[in-house]
């Protein structure tokens, strides 16, 4: 996933995240208010219904205005017109508290004008209602003169039994913003990781190519003397040095190329060109190399000529890098086979060895950067396992389809389809 890529899914992650939080507060909000308002509508009903049960019990008159006066949160005064028997409000408390099914414990006292004080207090469990009297601690209202007090110390609890699920829900979607912006925080320190490894590689390798380069000409002229040649000895070593600094300046490209491919800074020059013809020269290219190590590369064609619109130069080094791979895993010796056929308008490129194969397990891992198939102790073979990163990228940028098959001791193949192509 490149910068610009990452860049965008951190914004929108954040700006999710912190819209889902914002929603989810604001439900959480109005869900409790909700809730609430609910059951102190109950309680109000409750209360008015209980006044109006003690006047008819009295036959007196409630007032008309001010019935019912909110001191706290959980703690109500009912004006009354007349003088209250304890034992009536009780009963009629617990009544209609049954009667409404609010189920909550409460706290009731009933203000004594005598001694200034409130008096006659209970604290009603709902469920084990004791008989023993207390005194309570309920504070007195100074408007007015005949009234009760009752306290629910369970209302909030109450209204947050009901928001049971609402709360699991918002717990739940919680953790997995949690999660989420864990990850997002992982994807942006391995997003910055990768740039540093990618600077890297790219300063390390473009700093060797100049000494590769001076290497490289040095063990060229050195190749070339006159003196040197007419010395088995000095020309055996100057031709090891010219070889093995073009090899090391090779895997320094390669590396150069895959940095370029995950920065996005490889940019198709894209034209159209046969690749029927540009596939024979890379053959002919190989042919002597395998031929001497008793090898043998065979081409299999039904296809004079094709054109197709892509970078002549990656899809050579992609091919360089198939064709080389099966010389390198191939049997001893190795058996390449170029097959190139038609199968209605799609061109399908198959390169396949007679070398050791890849386990099933394996296969879907071939194609990641710097993978190398499992191989015990032996280690016969050399790369940085980058050959095959850069052949799927190239594959995926051009949006053609690659494929592999495998059997173990038998056969390795790569097979290219390219959705259309042109005829010469």
């Amino acid at each position: 996933m490149n910068s610009q890529a990452i860049r965008w899914v951190f914004v929108f992650g954040l700006a999710a995240m912190l819209g889902i939080l914002s929603f989810q507060v604001y439900w959480v909000i109005s869900n409790y208010r909700s809730k609430l308002e609910a059951v102190e509508q109950k309680v109000n009903i409750l209360l008015y219904n209980v006044a109006e049960g003690l006047a008819k019990y009295n036959k007196s008159v409630l007032p008309r205005e001010n019935l019912i006066t909110r001191r706290s949160s959980n703690y109500y005064i009912v004006n009354f017109n007349d003088e209250i028997d304890a034992n009536i409000l009780e009963h009629y408390l617990l009544d209609e508290m049954k009667r409404t099914g609010l189920g909550l414990d409460f706290e009731y006292a009933i203000y004594d004008c005598d001694q200034d004080q409130m008096v006659y207090g209970h604290y009603c469990d709902i469920d084990l209602i004791p008989d023993n009297k207390t005194n309570t601690t309920l504070p007195t209202y100074d408007k007015f003169d005949y009234y009760f007090g009752v306290r629910f110390p369970q209302l909030r609890n109450a209204v947050f039994g009901d928001m049971s699920m609402t709360l699991i829900l918002a717990g739940l979607l919680l953790i997995t913003l949690l999660f989420f912006g864990i990850a997002l925080y992982i994807i942006m320190s391995q997003k910055r990781l990768s740039d540093l490894q990618r600077d890297f590689i790219n300063n390390m390798t473009h700093e060797l190519k100049t000494p590769l380069s001076s290497i490289k000409i040095a063990g060229d002229t050195f190749l070339h003397d006159g003196a040197v040649r007419n010395n088995p000895r000095l020309n055996k070593y100057a031709q090891i040095i010219s070889d093995q600094s073009g090899r090391l300046n090779q895997h320094v490209e390669k590396i150069l190329d895959v940095a370029r491919l995950e920065g996005d800074l490889v940019k198709l020059n894209r034209e159209t060109f046969d690749i029927i013809k540009l596939l024979n020269d890379i053959f002919n290219d190989y042919t002597s190399k395998i031929e001497s190590g008793n090898g043998k590369l065979q081409l299999e064609n039904d296809i004079e000529s094709a054109y197709v619109y892509a970078d002549p130069l990656h899809i050579a080094n992609m091919f360089h890098n198939l064709i080389d791979n099966a010389i390198k895993y191939g049997g001893k010796p190795p058996i390449v086979d170029v097959m190139i056929r038609d199968n209605h308008g799609k061109m399908h490129i198959t390169i396949r060895d007679n070398g050791i194969g890849i386990e099933k397990s394996n296969l879907s891992k071939i194609f990641n950067k710097f993978y190398r198939v499992p191989t015990g102790d032996v280690h016969n073979t050399k790369g940085f396992g980058l050959g095959l990163y850069y052949v799927s990228q190239i594959v995926k940028l051009h949006r053609w389809i690659i494929d592999v098959e495998s059997e173990l001791d038998k056969y390795t193949s790569f097979s290219i389809t390219i959705p259309k192509f042109n005829y010469g």
